[in-house]
């Protein structure tokens, strides 16, 4: 596995009422993840992963020993959207380093716990990796995956292959907003961000903004809002629209 793929809703009922167990079962994957020799640290490699209620959850591998990828993240839930249910999306990139086994069982657990609020797509196969792990892992995990993991703790195993090829159209229930193209101020940078898809990364800069300034979690969903706009191809446009060189 190297890069897995999720589309959520942070304001869907079903999101806002599973935060709790997501933020619980996320605690017992990251315990049992570590249990076999695994490091997981914050967003950026170090000192210890986000997981508060209130804000977000966020961590990562371990930076000391270039077992660091793409920080993982998931926002906790958002206030309704007059519009519907805005979709955000987002991917974590972890070259199969070891701290893979925990983000793909937070993922797994995710989309079986809320599967109305909650997709995801994977380079991984299902009856690859997602069922017996990667060479690359610790000797201790041999025989763990994501999928072990999850019917090993909360004893749950699908049946069918809950991976979707395509996380966008993954048909996610309730009422969204159609795809558009918003601009977005950036304060910091001093310029207007053309945002798509469905205000992902304008929610992301508004939400931090609320977390208050020099906070952790706030810095992860910055982190955040950047990485996806690159992902996307997002252009970053002057205060009064025209491009920047």
């Amino acid at each position: 596995m190297t890069t897995h793929y999720w589309a959520y809703q942070p304001s869907h009922p079903a999101y806002r009422h599973g935060w709790p167990t997501i933020i619980n079962d996320t605690r017992l994957i990251i315990d049992h993840v570590r249990g076999l020799s695994i490091v997981i640290a914050g967003p950026d490699g170090h000192r210890g992963p986000i997981l508060d209620p209130g804000e977000v959850i966020g961590f990562n591998g371990d930076a000391t020993t270039d077992l660091a990828g793409d920080s993982f993240t998931l926002l906790a839930p958002l206030p309704g959207h007059p519009r519907g249910l805005p979709t955000a999306t987002a991917r974590c990139t972890t070259n199969r380093k070891p701290y893979e086994l925990a983000v793909t069982a937070v993922l797994l657990r995710c989309a079986l716990l809320v599967p109305a609020a909650f997709a995801v797509g994977s380079d991984g196969r299902w009856d690859g990796e997602w069922r017996t792990g990667a060479r690359q892992w610790p000797a201790a995990a041999t025989g763990h995956s994501p999928r072990s993991i999850v019917a090993d703790l909360f004893g749950t195993n699908p049946v069918g292959n809950p991976l979707r090829e395509d996380i966008i159209g993954a048909g996610l229930a309730g009422p969204s907003l159609e795809p558009t193209r918003i601009q977005v101020y950036d304060v910091e940078h001093d310029v207007m961000l053309e945002v798509t898809p469905a205000e992902t990364v304008a929610g992301l800069f508004r939400y931090a903004r609320t977390l208050g300034p020099g906070t952790p979690a706030a810095g992860v969903a910055e982190q955040r809002a950047i990485e996806l706009a690159q992902q996307h191809g997002l252009s970053r446009l002057s205060p009064r629209g025209g491009a920047m060189q």
